[in-house]
């Protein structure tokens, strides 16, 4: 199949699933091919190989499995994280917390802290970018969380 025909065979796919299945069709195909999504519009003649593969993650998302679990990425704040099932994915409320936080380390002067089940481990990190000689010491019961 050709790029156009399998973005029109995996949205028909995802229409049950997703809120927007062409958007998601888009951020699988481009996955797949590891390109950005431009490039499946400027080039929707070209072929598309193993395409078994891609059916496989469109299943995956068919059957609800989030798109981060799926690539095994979340985008938060200025990285990308590790996240696998079992690995809280990162949402952009926390963001605003991350920003709040700071605010306080700046304005307490505070040395170190402690994050208490980590999950992504994305507060803990960016946290880390930020200040970089802020202690931590950031914990999780879950295995899957620490690798």
């Amino acid at each position: 199949m050709i790029i156009k025909e399998t973005l029109h065979w995996a949205e028909a796919q995802l229409q049950q699933s997703c809120e927007r299945p062409r958007f998601e069709a888009e951020l699988l195909l481009a996955h797949h091919l590891q390109k950005n999504r431009t490039y499946l519009h400027a080039f929707d003649d070209k072929h598309v190989h193993e395409i078994e593969i891609f059916k496989s993650l469109v299943a995956r998302r068919a059957n609800h499995e989030p798109y981060e679990y799926i690539v095994g990425s979340a985008s938060f704040y200025d990285i990308d994280l590790k996240v696998e099932a079992g690995v809280l994915i990162p949402r952009p409320e926390t963001e605003i917390l991350i920003d709040l936080v700071a605010e306080i380390i700046e304005k307490e002067a505070i040395t170190s802290i402690a994050e208490i089940g980590v999950g992504s481990g994305a507060i803990s990190v960016v946290l880390a970018r930020k200040f970089p000689h802020l202690k931590i010491v950031a914990t999780d019961i879950c295995d899957t969380p620490i690798k």
